[in-house]
């Protein structure tokens, strides 16, 4: 049954993901119209080389306060520097750098990841090679994809192709985020993932757009010439779902989630899960409030929160066979020195309904950028 369940949602399904907050924090502002279909980010002002820098200091703690799920902190800076290369007219060449260093560690605790993309450009499609567009750029839901990775693994490195000409958008990917070393037993890990989008109906003049979403996710670990073996595991999720739009300010969608283990040896607690997503957002100048209700039994998304997943991999032993919360999240975002930075604060209650329990996340984000910013940040792209 849970098999025929994804078939069908493969099939159906045909739209790009918004079931998440817009971030603007990892976002550059000429980036943010809603329904540009414009590849903004590819167009230079009057020279072929651009260069610049961002600094981000963040600051996030989560209190959950469960046994499987007791919640996390993370605090920290990164300096982000890219350089920018106009070959001609549709070839770019990018070259960056990424650091991150944690409050409260060492030198041995800074992370660098070094970034270098290829873009082609075509009619209404971008092809890119190397450090991919990431994270929120793939506007996934949540409950798939946790956009903490563009703090603590903020490079994807593969092949993606986007397309997107207003009414349809298909954006596909691969990050190869491992790779193998049989000496110490290192598996391959790598991700694919497709996302895609049909505006069934767009009205100027009552300013309603409606739209189903669809996205498939798939996590491979390879455990083949290792000197010690190790699980091989293949790990599917899906979702489908209704979006309205109205007034580019209040935003309504539902979503059906499926989580589906098809590794040869189960190594998780659940083979197939299910999960319910909705969500009602609001837009208002520097103002996001959203409220959500989420439903999941034998869930597990191994790239998304822990806050959604019934499984821990963290803590195997302590598992929670139901989720259900709902969760109001209240987001300020402002820009200051004449857009040169920009702050953005965050709280977001949850209340567990079955054991009626309050839980909380609160956040600060801090941006400053030099020049033109980081023009390759593998986390920025047009948001539909």
């Amino acid at each position: 049954m849970y098999r025929i369940r994804l078939i069908i949602i493969c099939i159906l399904s045909i739209n790009v993901v918004k079931g998440q907050l817009r971030n603007n924090i990892f976002r550059e502002p000429y980036l943010l119209n809603l329904d540009s279909a414009d590849f903004e980010m590819y167009k230079f002002a009057s020279s072929n080389e651009r260069l610049g820098a961002e600094f981000i200091t963040y600051i996030r703690n989560h209190e959950y306060s469960e046994s499987h799920n007791p919640g996390y902190s993370l605090l920290g800076q990164q300096i982000r520097v890219g350089f920018q290369n106009k070959l001609s007219e549709k070839d770019i060449l990018s070259i960056g750098i990424i650091s991150d260093f944690p409050f409260g560690g060492s030198y041995s605790d800074i992370k660098t990841w070094p970034v270098i993309r290829y873009n082609r450009l075509g009619n209404n499609y971008v092809f890119n090679a190397g450090s991919i567009q990431s994270h929120i750029n793939h506007n996934l839901i949540e409950p798939l994809y946790n956009y903490e990775a563009a703090l603590v693994k903020p490079v994807e490195y593969g092949l993606q192709y986007i397309f997107d000409n207003g009414k349809f958008r298909w954006e596909s990917w691969l990050d190869w985020r491992q790779f193998s070393r049989p000496k110490i037993s290192q598996q391959e890990i790598i991700s694919f993932g497709n996302t895609g989008s049909i505006k069934w109906f767009e009205s100027k003049n009552s300013n309603l757009t409606l739209s189903s979403p669809f996205s498939v996710l798939v996590l491979h670990k390879g455990g083949e010439n290792l000197m010690v073996g190790k699980p091989i595991v293949n790990q599917l999720n899906a979702n489908v779902g209704f979006r309205g739009l109205i007034n580019n300010k209040i935003q309504i969608e539902a979503h059906l989630l499926n989580s589906y283990d098809v590794s040869p040896r189960l190594v998780q607690a659940f083979k197939d899960g299910i999960g319910y997503f909705s969500s009602l957002q609001w837009y208002q100048k520097n103002h996001t409030v959203s409220l959500s209700h989420f439903y999941a039994k034998d869930y597990f998304a191994p790239l998304g929160p822990s806050l959604y997943n019934n499984y821990n991999p963290e803590l195997p032993y302590n598992i929670s066979k139901v989720r259900n919360f709902v969760h109001l999240r209240y987001l300020y975002g402002k820009a200051l020195a004449n857009g040169k930075a920009y702050l953005e604060t965050r709280l977001e209650p949850i209340y567990h309904i079955p054991n009626k329990q309050f839980a909380w996340s609160a956040s600060l984000f801090i941006k400053v950028k030099l020049g033109n910013g980081f023009l390759l940040d593998p986390s920025t792209y047009f948001y539909r």
